[in-house]
């Protein structure tokens, strides 16, 4: 082949030009892979271990970031049991980060952090920020929804022991609380029946000796991995003991009934723990230490060879909770 041919196959092309078509060229070949990449939503989950429930928010988190990834340029999930941490990274490189108490506000967080926000287009310089003038209301991530509350009713059963002899009676406990988050905070009332003293004379019993109190209680919830939540909290209650006796009148030779009340403030402490049957439904066993506080220590009999009064006691009671609203 002489010159002449080789040049008609390969015209001359000035090297300048040359040059400018493979910058292009090469510059085209890395772009494209960066565009491809951008608005994924790529979710990074760290645990020792996940629950059932957990793999089925995670699936159900990655099927909504792949749908929709809105801001998020990524999102770590640290889960503990049955809580974790969020931290969400958005397309403009901003973090939140989100304490999640169940695996069922993984989704809800996760779509309000990837909403966009109406806010000044990207390509647009924001305005100056003054020192003196709050910031802008849609100038920082959404915030997680507020925390909402449901109201339980409950209806225990159990024994008291109280002293400062050996008193023991039954018991029946009903109550309603408010339930906010990790707390409870609510309205509860017992009835002692009949108290029968184990350390006395069968002749010198009183015949009739019960309570009821009324007051309030307030008290933490802390969530186990099994489902199973244990409490602690504590308890004022108002109460009023009757006590009833009887006694021969030696002069007439007939039998005399004789009645006393008094008052009690009782100031006590309870811890137990719930375990759920069904979504609104749940097992619940309490034990309450109380004091009564205005006689504390006091032994004083109506007579002798009656027992006294208690001024503590110690209940164990069982029974059910139910969600109402």
């Amino acid at each position: 082949m002489n010159r002449s041919s080789f040049v008609w196959m390969f015209p001359r092309v000035p090297s300048s030009k040359l040059l400018v078509a493979l910058f292009a060229l090469g510059s085209s070949s890395f772009v494209v892979p960066a565009a491809a990449d951008a608005g994924k939503c790529q979710l990074v989950v760290r645990a020792a271990e996940l629950g059932p429930d957990w793999k089925r928010a995670v699936a159900d988190a990655r099927r909504s970031a792949a749908e929709n990834g809105g801001d998020c340029a990524g999102a770590l999930i640290e889960v503990d049991g049955e809580e974790a941490r969020l931290e969400f990274t958005m397309a403009d490189g901003r973090r939140a980060v989100r304490v999640l108490h169940g695996p069922d506000e993984l989704v809800p967080t996760l779509e309000a952090l990837m909403t966009p926000l109406p806010s000044l287009a990207r390509h647009e310089a924001p305005p100056p920020k003054v020192a003196s003038n709050p910031p802008p209301s849609d100038g920082g991530p959404p915030k997680s929804p507020p925390p909402t509350g449901h109201l339980d009713v409950m209806a225990l059963v159990g024994g008291r022991v109280a002293g400062p002899v050996t008193l023991v009676a039954p018991t029946l406990d009903v109550g309603a609380s408010l339930v906010l988050e990790k707390w409870e905070i609510g309205v509860i009332a017992n009835w002692d029946p009949i108290y029968v003293d184990l350390d006395g004379d069968d002749d010198l019993h009183p015949y009739r000796f019960s309570s009821i109190a009324a007051g309030i209680e307030a008290g933490r919830r802390i969530r186990l991995r099994s489902g199973l939540s244990l409490l602690a909290g504590v308890k004022l209650r108002a109460a009023i003991l009757h006590e009833a006796w009887h006694e021969d009148d030696a002069s007439s030779g007939q039998r005399v009934e004789h009645e006393t009340e008094r008052g009690q403030a009782l100031v006590g402490a309870y811890a137990g723990a719930l375990l759920p049957v069904t979504p609104s439904l749940r097992l619940r066993t309490t034990l309450t230490g109380d004091l009564d506080a205005t006689h504390l220590g006091q032994n004083g009999a109506p007579i002798a060879g009656i027992p006294p009064l208690p001024w503590w006691g110690v209940t164990l009671a069982f029974g059910i909770e139910s969600e109402l609203l």
